[in-house]
């Protein structure tokens, strides 16, 4: 969006963009208060322009777009987007919002998964160091594998958390969502605003990448949204988080301010959704009426012996194992990162002793995933409380095998038998004629999260580490599956 002051003459009358950033976290322990600061719009002719007499109190960082007419659309992007479409008590003259890579709640994405989510702890470093740190020293922290390994390696846990952030790197905020599993806890109502999604009247365009942090709070955005017949747009590009501004995503978001805010309803802005179709082979953009599209099921049955094919096993077949080491956690190859993410190899990932692989023989003819896969696993463990991350991946015609989609989970009382649904992402890929299926199945995804100690205890202060004995079961107690949805 660093872009959007100076692309803002778009075909309308006395368009204007002005910005609100924000200068401070929203601090959850001390009552989600932030610190503004306003910057007054400027108009094209170089004099102030009427910018609407709500929009100082208007909290969050923001891109205010409005014409003449004093119409308004918000744009926003990254933390906090929740608020532009939450606005408690709209103002009549709102009339639109665009939204990149929001999320709803902020407290899910940091512990939704059961999990700590650790790129939580090198995004608190760049804020920490803003003031003291180039940007290029900042970058380097959004991975924490590689420049913040101290922290995230630390036993346990919040000691290393808090070792490391403290005087001049100071970040309250991490100190509470490191100790706040609980996403009921009341401390975290100042960043959870879901019920925006059940009060938005507004045309909205939402805008995200398949690999990005937030992707799935988007999707679920979009989802509800939908369900209530709001008028939302949604647009999914091959992106990561901070692949999200650029020249694909700009002109469609000036097209539809023009229809939306300006009023100019013969500007086409095509179809309602706008995804863009990956494969090895071939990638393109498509256009259709809702999300997902009409699909069919396509299953596949796991097999102990690491094969994914149409046959289900016969009832004597032998259940898969593997064991998770937490001294020597799986590490994260690709998926929603900040740094380093997307659609990768991670061929190396499926040659480990503590990962489970499940491939198909090479496909005779194409399959198109559209929508969310979902991998039926029966499941037990020696260990109280086990991760699990479940992944989607294709592999090539020279056996490089690359990765679709994901879920990740945090698994309570793992030790009895019990058949768990993983809902992955959504995604669109094209699996060429040839191209195998593979699925993938490990104990972690280090750093991304944090290793579960297998004792039990609360993961970031354990000090004691056990390994965690997998069974994955194919016969009489159970039958493991993936079933994809494919147009």
């Amino acid at each position: 969006m660093a872009d959007a002051e100076d692309s803002a003459s778009v075909e309308t009358p006395s368009f204007h963009v002005g910005e609100k950033s924000s200068n401070a976290m929203s601090d959850p322990a001390k009552g989600g208060k932030e610190s503004n600061i306003s910057r007054p719009a400027v108009a094209s002719d170089g004099g102030p322009s009427p910018a609407p007499a709500w929009l100082p109190v208007c909290p969050g960082p923001a891109w205010i777009a409005w014409d003449c007419s004093g119409a308004v659309c918000r744009l926003r992007t990254c933390f906090s987007s929740d608020r532009t479409i939450l606005l408690r008590d709209p103002p009549v003259d709102m009339v639109a919002a665009l939204i990149l890579v929001g999320p709803h709640d902020y407290a899910k994405h940091i512990w939704g998964t059961g999990a700590f989510n650790m790129q939580h702890i090198s995004w608190s470093h760049t804020i920490a160091t803003q003031e003291t740190a180039s940007l290029a020293e900042r970058y380097k922290a959004l991975n924490p594998a590689k420049h913040l390994r101290s922290v995230v390696e630390a036993l346990p846990l919040v000691e290393g958390v808090h070792s490391h952030f403290k005087d001049s790197r100071s970040a309250p905020w991490l100190n509470h969502a490191i100790t706040h599993p609980d996403l009921t806890d009341p401390s975290w109502a100042s960043v959870q605003h879901g019920q925006a999604l059940d009060k938005a009247n507004i045309p909205i365009l939402l805008m995200t990448g398949w690999h990005d942090i937030f992707f799935q709070q988007t999707m679920e955005q979009y989802e509800r949204l939908s369900q209530r017949g709001c008028v939302v747009s949604l647009m999914v590009g091959p992106w990561t988080h901070l692949e999200m501004q650029n020249q694909t995503t700009t002109p469609p978001m000036l097209k539809w301010l023009e229809r939306h805010l300006a009023g100019k309803t013969d500007v086409d802005t095509g179809s309602p959704v706008h995804v863009h179709i990956t494969g090895t082979k071939s990638s393109q953009w498509l256009e259709f009426p809702k999300w997902p599209p009409a699909t069919n099921s396509y299953e596949l049955y796991l097999s102990s012996k690491g094969s994914l094919g149409k046959e289900k096993p016969s009832l004597d077949a032998k259940p898969s194992t593997f064991t998770f080491n937490p001294a020597s956690p799986t590490p994260v190859i690709g998926g929603p990162l900040m740094v380093g993410g997307g659609s990768v190899s991670d061929t190396g990932l499926s040659a480990r002793l503590d990962v489970l692989t499940f491939t198909t023989e090479p496909l005779s003819k194409c399959l198109q995933v559209m929508g969310k896969p979902h991998v039926k696993l029966v499941h037990s463990s020696d260990c109280p409380s086990v991760d699990l991350l479940v992944r989607l991946s294709v592999v090539d015609q020279q056996g490089i095998s690359r990765n679709i989609t994901q879920q990740y989970l945090r698994l309570d009382e793992a030790e009895d038998i019990k058949s768990i649904d993983v809902v992955l992402a959504d995604t669109a890929y094209t699996i060429d004629r040839g191209e195998r299926i593979r699925d993938i199945i490990a104990g972690s995804s280090f750093p991304m999260y944090s290793r579960n100690p297998g004792t039990g205890e609360f993961p970031e202060t354990a000090k004691i580490l056990h390994r965690a004995h997998h069974t994955i079961y194919h016969g009489s107690q159970g039958v493991s599956r993936v079933t994809l949805p494919v147009s």
